[in-house]
């Protein structure tokens, strides 16, 4: 919870000031919210299946529906389900991002590139690889989720000696956080040329705790702001708010622990706390309202709790370097500047927002789920309707005339009912069959399940299903679009919000990352090396993007249909081996196709030979036999000829290849051409003629042939 460097810039003299604006932000942000609380409680009810509830205005609060017991209160939820599969839409692929130099420098290519080939370890430490699930459960579920990016200080992390620097004008020893404080200047003098700080020949270090990149996920019940403004980029200041065991902040705070003081239980005073508080525990056997919370859980004992408040302020007349603080009810445990700037120097809320559909004139965004909600209430009615209409009427009933003397129906089977008719009035007994529901109302829930997929934009497409007789590719496309236009504005918003948190991370990263970062990379020859990096590899200008559509969702039934068909038009040449081995991916069948790693790890394994070989060959220029010098190697029956060649034809295409001598280059084609010919002759039927002359005693590796290479 508290990013590094934030204690440098004490302002305890400004308690009262930070306790005011705390106060006051909180108090505009809670200010006409409450409508947006109770609808976002009541969906996350309605997917736990709670869904028999109504409001009370007397109560303030969500409870039980006053029905009658004898009435049924059945629940098909449709929220979960569908909820589940706008959520799976946006997240079954994961958003690819594009590091951008910000200038024509070497630096900044060079930092680009680091970004952009560290963006799944940053992932990793940040545990946004995991939460990145939980906030879009809640934009989609809530309209609204939120992503605070810090470094985490917290000594559980361990801590290691960095290099201290020291400024060439002033001689002043600073270490790394105080130079990235004063946007890259002395903070004595304004210098910006340092140098490595030694004593008596010894680099001077520091202590510093070494931290970790921290994604912490947030709801809409955590944030606080001026709901009067339309973008959350236009704020300026905001407060983060949560609850956390009494115990955990006395030990984070030792030297104010006599200071922190709980709340027991949360009331209508903190209603938000109490609603996120209470999913926690909340589910349809306990529900019982207001009082679902911790500490009236038969299970568990009462939880003493405190509010943890983190206050955000761009620059303002009180805090001309901006604010960031820590405030335990109304104790500051931590204040000092804000430290959310970039290298440039501007600084940034480290709040990212995720909205699901846009609502004009307003931050808080809205949900799909809104719309159903009124859908799963009528059909909740129905349903009752129809079980309640079985109940009375569908069990056959018995007409006992007075004076038949009829034994009592017990509604055993094969029970024997005797009757003694007395009188003129005496009859048997008769029995009247039950009867059912009327149809219109089991054609009313078919037509709440169709509307149901209307609404919420699932289609059978997007779920995999290809609709019966429906082959054309065109078809396909168009249904697929008609699916995916319901959400393009909920997915071009969810990649937004992957594109700010990603350079949050980043920016955090050049500035904290003085311990260095290690990164397993593997090639295509299955070697594995270790990449380290550290913010010096980050001190360049970038933009941070996304590909455009990366997240677009994608039925794999779907495509594979496409494909198919495609090929069936003849727009697609499975002949040609390149297009064949790429079809065989997309259709996730390349075991059959032998379209393997251990294939194109030979392949690669072959290039680097290859490679290797270059420097040697190329003292034989004069050689009339300059191919025979290149280490290569052709095995009829041993190579997979399609890898081969796919592999050999990339390795042609690459600007590495460019870059080789033009003598390099026509060695390597002509060793691509013999796998060429191989495949040539397998597809018209006819056996592979032998590859030059290697006589009785040659190899299985040998080296090629160029008068085979110039086989017609």
């Amino acid at each position: 919870m508290t990013p590094a460097g934030t204690m440098a810039n004490d302002l305890t003299s400004k308690e009262g000031k930070i306790r005011d604006l705390r106060n006051k932000i909180k108090k505009n942000g809670y200010s006409g919210r409450q409508g947006f609380e109770r609808v976002w409680y009541r969906n996350a009810l309605f997917y736990e299946g709670i869904q028999w509830i109504s409001w009370f205005n007397s109560k303030k609060r969500w409870d039980k529906a006053n029905i009658k017991n004898y009435i049924p209160k059945p629940v098909t939820n449709k929220i979960r389900p569908t909820s589940n599969s706008i959520i799976s839409l946006f997240t079954q692929k994961e958003v690819r991002y594009k590091i951008l130099p910000g200038d024509q420098t070497e630096e900044a290519i060079a930092t680009a590139e680091v970004a952009e080939s560290i963006t799944d370890v940053l992932d990793k430490e940040s545990g946004w690889d995991l939460g990145r699930k939980a906030c879009a459960s809640w934009g989609v579920i809530t309209g609204n989720a939120f992503a605070y990016n810090y470094y985490d200080n917290a000594p559980d992390f361990g801590s290691t000696e960095v290099p201290m620097e020291s400024c060439k004008q002033c001689k002043q020893v600073l270490g790394p956080d105080e130079i990235v404080k004063s946007s890259g200047g002395c903070p004595n003098c304004g210098g910006t040329d340092f140098e490595q700080a030694t004593e008596n020949g010894m680099v001077v270090t520091a202590e510093y705790p070494k931290g970790r990149l921290t994604t912490q996920i947030l709801s809409p019940f955590n944030v606080y702001f001026n709901n009067e403004l339309q973008f959350f980029q236009s704020l300026r200041q905001v407060v983060v708010s949560f609850s956390k065991p009494l115990e955990d902040l006395k030990r984070k705070y030792p030297d104010q622990k006599d200071k922190i003081k709980g709340v027991p239980d949360f009331t209508q005073e903190v209603l938000s706390e109490y609603y996120l508080t209470s999913l926690a525990y909340v589910n349809g056997a306990n529900f019982s309202g207001f009082n679902t919370s911790p500490a009236s859980s038969e299970t568990s004992d009462k939880i003493e709790k405190a509010v943890v408040d983190i206050v955000f302020s761009f620059p303002t007349d009180d805090f001309n370097d901006g604010l960031y603080a820590v405030m335990i009810g109304d104790l500051v445990v931590e204040s000092g500047e804000l430290w959310s700037k970039t290298v440039e120097g501007e600084y940034y809320l480290p709040l990212s927002h995720f909205g699901a559909q846009y609502s004009p004139g307003k931050v808080w965004h809205s949900t799909p789920i809104d719309d159903l909600i009124q859908k799963q209430i009528q059909r909740n009615r129905f349903e009752s309707l129809i079980e309640l209409n079985i109940m009375r009427m569908g069990s056959a009933d018995w007409t006992i005339p007075n004076g038949s003397n009829a034994d009592r129906p017990t509604g055993e089977p094969g029970q024997i009912i005797t009757y003694n008719p007395v009188g003129a009035s005496g009859a048997k007994p008769e029995k009247v069959p039950g009867t059912g529901p009327h149809p219109s109302a089991v054609q009313m829930l078919q037509q709440i399940d169709k509307d149901f997929e209307e609404l919420g934009g699932i289609f059978d497409i997007l779920k995999g299903q290809i609709p019966k007789g429906l082959k054309a590719a065109s078809g396909l496309k168009l249904l697929a679009e008609r699916g995916f236009s319901r959400h393009m504005a909920l997915i071009n918003n969810w990649e937004d919000f992957n594109k700010s948190v990603k350079f949050q991370q980043l920016e955090i990263a050049r500035q904290h990352f003085t311990e260095g970062r290690k990164k397993m990379l593997q090639d295509k020859l299955g070697v594995w090396e270790a990449k380290e990096f550290s913010k010096e590899d980050l001190r360049g200008k970038i933009n941070v993007d996304v590909e455009a559509g990366s997240s677009y969702p994608r039925s794999q039934a779907a495509e594979n249909a496409l494909v198919l068909d495609l090929k069936e038009q003849g727009m697609i040449d499975v002949s040609d081996p390149h297009i064949h081995a790429l079809v065989m991916q997309r259709l996730g069948q390349t075991d059959l196709s032998k379209f393997s790693d251990v294939d194109v790890k030979d392949a690669m394994r072959e290039w680097k030979e290859f490679k290797d070989s270059i420097d040697e060959a190329m003292q034989h220029l004069n050689d009339p036999d300059l191919d025979a010098q290149f280490k290569t190697r052709f095995r009829e029956d041993v190579d997979n000829h399609l890898i081969h060649y796919a592999e050999h034809v990339n390795i042609a295409k690459s600007p590495e290849f460019f870059e080789l001598p033009k003598v390099v280059q026509e060695a390597w084609l002509k060793h691509l051409q013999l796998h060429k010919l191989v495949i040539m002759k397998a597809q018209a039927g006819a056996k592979p003629a032998p590859q030059g002359n290697p006589g009785p005693a040659a190899p299985p590796e040998r080296r090629i042939d160029t008068q085979a290479a110039k086989a017609p």
